[in-house]
């Protein structure tokens, strides 16, 4: 087998690459070298995007990293510690039970303390909407890439094969 690198040369963004990706795999699939092409980037992975009311957050003495700190904690999850027992270390993680993570409305519980000590619920600072993006951008030489692979059909090689991408990628 082998790993090709499809970069965005050019700035031309993470939909244009995706297409890219998507129309050479197209292309080396109807090659008679070439056989199981796959990628796995995509630009559309539907993520939850939030809009953080900084001016309110300062006007009410919340400072940025409390919020953030919060969200890790609660959606993700936070190293606490590690603790000794019975001869073996364990790790020490924070984490909201599942079912306080469940749904977006569940952000919205989440609390902060002011600056008077008061807890302010999330929702009053974050505004949540739908959008989409890559659930990873990898980069090869800076620029941001998808990785392609495949196989040489047999009774070809893998030289063959990587010199039928590159001049399908040229095209």
């Amino acid at each position: 087998g082998f790993t090709f690198k499809l970069q965005d040369r050019g700035a031309n963004g993470l939909m244009a690459l995706e297409t890219a990706a998507g129309d050479l795999l197209a292309a080396g699939n109807a090659d008679p070298i070439l056989t199981r092409l796959n990628t796995d980037f995509t630009a559309r992975t539907p993520q939850l995007y939030l809009d953080l009311d900084r001016v309110k957050a300062k006007r009410l003495g919340i400072p940025l990293s409390n919020i953030f700190e919060s969200l890790q904690t609660n959606l993700g999850s936070a190293y606490v510690n590690d603790f000794t027992i019975f001869g073996k270390n364990f790790r020490v993680y924070a984490q909201a039970d599942a079912e306080y993570r469940r749904v977006v409305e569940d952000i919205g519980m989440l609390e902060v303390r002011d600056r008077e000590n008061n807890m302010i619920p999330v929702s009053s600072l974050v505004t949540v909407s739908d959008t989409i993006g890559p659930k990873t951008i990898f980069r090869y030489n800076l620029f941001p890439s998808a990785t392609i692979t495949g196989m040489a059909v047999p009774g070809k090689s893998s030289g063959e094969a990587v010199a039928a991408m590159e001049r399908l990628a040229e095209q």
